[in-house]
């Protein structure tokens, strides 16, 4: 299973700053880095803190990155 890099970071800023983390999860990827990132992959109604608890602890996460 390939080993993926998941992007934390602080909601709350602004939409700048969410912008700012999606183009660089899309820049990642178009480099071959898999990224996971709540933007794309957390549904509505889920739980944002399951999901990031989940994303840390996951054996295919090789990186977490910090924003």
């Amino acid at each position: 299973m390939d080993k993926k890099v998941f992007i934390s970071y602080a909601r709350s800023v602004d939409d700048t700053h969410m912008n700012w983390v999606k183009d660089l999860g899309a820049r990642l990827m178009a480099d071959s880095i898999d990224v996971e990132l709540d933007q794309w992959s957390l549904k509505d109604g889920h739980d944002i803190n399951v999901f990031m608890e989940t994303m840390v602890n996951s054996p295919n996460i090789s990186r977490v990155l910090i924003m």
